[in-house]
């Protein structure tokens, strides 16, 4: 059964579907299908049973069939005041009035667009007030009664101004929530981007920090093992050049380990960078200085005593 019901549903969207696109004849065959299906199921005292009736009416108005549209709106009339659809009912009124108004029957007009207008209201369905009083608007003025069709005209332009505010201010919010949205949006993915970045400058850095230790312990290694445990001569200018290199590794080892530090420091200001960086050169020059006269001295010592081994062997 929940099969069958389904298949009406869709086969009345069908013909929704081809009534937009203005092909009514189609859409009548689908909207009869639905409603034979619906009949078969024992839907006729429904509110869907009463939409499909309404739809056929709206159709048959489109062929210009009034008393076929006349029929069809008044059972859909009909089943919605049985099971009590106040929201049909005064929707069905209302197209009910608008036809017998241009039926020109204007005191049967009268008579469901007021019954229509006063249940509107009194659900609050403004949509239906609104066209209500424009349809009444305009029986009032075929009927010369220009007072009263000015009355509900000046109704119906207020609910209309009413209801384009609210549709206004329910763009506008959708708006500000879409902003809102998207402005948390990018932040988190600033955020995002600001903590794979500083995870990646972390990595960086203590990939660097590791591989700078082991560059250094591994020439002060080789310049020890040079020095101490090597009987050959070692050129001056060459322990210049170990020492000098030694320190420069030391100092960019230094630089990778304090450079977090000063960049909270800095915020972003080179000549702090700058300023932050000739600091810590200077701080480590007299240790460059030190460690450079200790290995000439070294060298000298080593020189003269072997040159003094030289001389005791030759005597």
């Amino acid at each position: 059964m929940e099969n069958r019901i389904g298949y009406a549903m869709n086969l009345n969207n069908i013909g929704i579907i081809y009534d937009i696109q203005g092909e009514y004849d189609r859409a009548l065959d689908y909207y009869l299908r639905s409603l034979r299906i619906k009949e078969s199921l024992g839907m006729k005292n429904s509110k869907d049973y009463a939409a499909s009736l309404n739809n056929i009416g709206i159709v048959y108005y489109y062929k210009n069939k009034k008393d076929s549209v006349l029929y069809y709106f008044i059972r859909s009339l009909k089943i919605q005041e049985e099971i009590g659809d106040k929201a049909g009912i005064a929707a069905s009124m209302n197209n009910i009035g608008e036809l017998y108004s241009e039926l020109q029957q204007f005191d049967n007009a009268l008579g469901y667009l007021v019954k229509g207008l006063d249940i509107s209201k009194e659900i609050g369905d403004k949509y239906v007030v609104m066209g209500t009083c424009d349809n009444l608007a305009k029986t009032y003025a075929h009927l010369n009664n220009h007072k009263a069709a000015y009355q509900y005209h000046q109704v119906f332009s207020t609910y209309k101004d009413s209801i384009f505010n609210e549709e206004k201010s329910k763009e506008i919010g959708a708006l500000e929530e879409k902003y809102e949205w998207e402005k948390q949006e990018r932040q988190r993915q600033y955020k995002e981007e600001e903590l794979t970045k500083t995870a990646a400058i972390q990595k960086k850095r203590s990939d660097m920090l590791q591989v700078s230790g082991v560059f250094i312990v591994i020439v002060v290694l080789i310049f020890g093992l040079l020095l101490y445990a090597s009987n050959l001569p070692i050129n001056i200018h060459f322990i210049e050049g170990m020492v000098f290199v030694v320190f420069m590794m030391f100092f960019e080892l230094t630089l990778v380990f304090l450079n977090p530090y000063i960049d909270m420091i800095a915020d972003g200001k080179p000549i702090i960078n700058l300023l932050a960086n000739s600091v810590i050169a200077a701080c480590l020059s007299p240790l460059h200085e030190i460690l450079e006269g200790k290995m000439k001295m070294k060298i000298t010592k080593d020189k003269k005593k072997r040159l003094e081994r030289r001389i005791i062997g030759k005597q």
